[in-house]
């Protein structure tokens, strides 16, 4: 199942930063958050902070933030 946690990373990675899907990317990103991914965090964080395929929202950037910064374990 790590496999598969890891691969969510993966594509939140492709969709925000190669193809510029980013709803693609918040999905997988949120995903793969809910898996303990810490990078998934900053990926939500980053794409709310933006507004990259969402309004941008800094209370639900900060709150990614926060989660990255606290409750997260390191992966």
């Amino acid at each position: 199942q790590y496999g598969d946690s890891a691969g969510y990373l993966g594509l939140a990675n492709f969709y925000l930063n190669i193809s510029k899907d980013y709803q693609l990317a918040r999905k997988f990103a949120e995903t793969a958050a809910k898996h303990g991914f810490r990078l998934a965090l900053s990926y939500l964080k980053i794409i709310h902070e933006k507004g990259l395929g969402v309004t941008p929202n800094n209370d639900l950037a900060i709150t990614y933030f926060d989660l990255l910064l606290k409750h997260a374990p390191i992966r």
